[in-house]
């Protein structure tokens, strides 16, 4: 994808080439630059794929500065402050004042940004600023519905729109941070899955976007509420991480007790959580049974089970059946 976020490196900063320091969260592949003047130093990490676009600063910043970002045509970006030490939030501004954003730690946002200059204004603090640019493209007009917070942006992006927008924020829980250092440990340009792997990730950090943005607007005033948001949390786990999607990785999100949960569960559903994440478990396996009819290996490691002996165990175990007599017509 072509770059159109430019860091402009204010002039009494120079390219430090062997640095003491090193970024917090390393990008695969990514080309890493480090920066500095005589109070504060800063880090570039990016990485350029055909459907996105991936960019990571981090500031150690001692003395408050101004950093100038140039949005070199229209663009749909997907923000997330993963950290942020200082007292004040980091704000943003454009050239003709119509967007001042505050970056607040652990809270992502949306962002269209039209061809524009940018300032961003650091205050003290130790900052990290991950951006995706994302393909517009993936919110077909069918999805309108289940992506209204970003579509007036997607739309803004489409008819170049001059006038920046921001969406809803939302919160950067613990799975939203695992799958984005996830997405920084497995790019491999070498690879020809490279691209699938990256768009497949982008789906789920959109699509986990929704879920958190449902559950921060709409109030959730009954038991049943939470219940029914533990199981779209863990239906969107199960999808993207087979047999890793943990129950303990969703109560952390949702900030609930798991057996409290669990016990409500079982009063609305009658079954436990964790009998509900192996149903979801089995169903993505015989779905899946089609694509690998012979390679059960294949479709173990596919399932991020350990094993073709751990899948077929827990397959017998739910239906009392091996994969291969299940097979049989």
């Amino acid at each position: 994808m072509k770059q159109t976020i430019i860091l402009n490196h204010p002039p009494d900063f120079q390219e430090v080439a062997h640095s003491d320091l090193r970024v917090t969260y390393p990008i695969r592949y990514a080309h890493s630059n480090y920066w500095a003047n005589a109070t504060n130093r800063y880090a570039m990490q990016t990485f350029d794929g055909r459907y996105t676009y991936i960019y990571y600063y981090e500031f150690w910043i001692d003395t408050p500065t101004t950093v100038a970002l140039t949005s070199l045509a229209p663009d749909l970006h997907l923000c997330y402050p993963l950290l942020s030490t200082g007292a004040q939030p980091i704000t943003l501004h454009d050239s003709n004042a119509q967007l001042v954003l505050h970056f607040q730690h652990e809270r992502a946002s949306y962002l269209y940004l039209p061809k524009t200059e940018l300032t961003v204004e650091l205050p003290v603090g130790h900052h990290i600023i991950i951006g995706i640019t994302l393909d517009a493209g993936l919110f077909r007009p069918h999805l309108e519905r289940h992506f209204e917070f970003v579509m007036p942006l997607v739309y803004a992006k489409r008819a170049a729109n001059p006038v920046p927008l921001q969406s809803s924020d939302f919160k950067i829980g613990p799975l939203t941070r695992t799958e984005i250092l996830n997405l920084f440990s497995q790019i491999n340009p070498r690879n020809m899955e490279n691209e699938y792997l990256l768009v497949h990730h982008q789906i789920y950090l959109i699509t986990l976007s929704r879920l958190k943005i449902i559950s921060e607007t709409t109030k959730i005033n009954t038991t049943i509420a939470l219940v029914d948001q533990a199981r779209a949390y863990l239906e969107l786990a199960v999808n993207k991480f087979g047999a890793k999607a943990l129950i303990g990785d969703i109560v952390k999100s949702l900030q609930v007790d798991q057996n409290q949960l669990s016990r409500v569960h079982q009063e609305f559903y009658g079954c436990r959580l964790h009998t509900y994440r192996n149903q979801l478990l089995l169903e993505r396996i015989i779905r899946q049974l089609e694509d690998y009819p012979q390679q059960i290996a294949t479709l173990a490691e596919q399932l991020n089970f350990a094993g073709h002996s751990e899948l077929n165990r827990f397959f017998k175990k739910l239906t009392g059946k091996s994969i291969s007599q299940f097979k049989k017509p």
